[in-house]
């Protein structure tokens, strides 16, 4: 499992969509169910320069999650990690995939153990 968008520019400021994305065929007329069962970040949620702002991560249809492109400005980058299920109607998996807000272009987001919950 991988999402399409793995790394989140920082500016503007905005909300834009991350989508999962499944490695591996269904079988034929099978369709895949993708659901966010969670989205945390290593960042607090408000407080710190991280805008304040009502959510940083709000699930969307289709597997897909809007996460807030943005990042302590004195931190080391955001990394939001989205834990998911896949499933065919008859078996599932889940798993988790980290998408990360570099601080600055030069520098990459570093994920730290702290784990607060975006979805509010």
């Amino acid at each position: 499992m991988n999402t399409r968008r793995r790394f989140l520019i920082t500016a503007p400021l905005g909300v834009v969509s991350a989508a999962l994305a499944c490695s591996h065929e269904p079988d034929a007329g099978t369709t895949l169910t993708y659901t966010i069962d969670g989205v945390t970040q290593d960042e607090p949620v408000t407080g710190g320069g991280s805008g304040s702002t009502a959510f940083d991560a709000q699930p969307a249809s289709g597997g897909s999650v809007y996460l807030r492109s943005e990042r302590a400005g004195t931190g080391d980058g955001r990394v939001y990690t989205i834990a998911y299920t896949v499933s065919d109607g008859s078996l599932s998996c889940t798993g988790t995939v980290d998408v990360k807000v570099p601080h600055d272009t030069a520098h990459a987001a570093v994920k730290s153990p702290h784990s607060y919950n975006s979805l509010g």
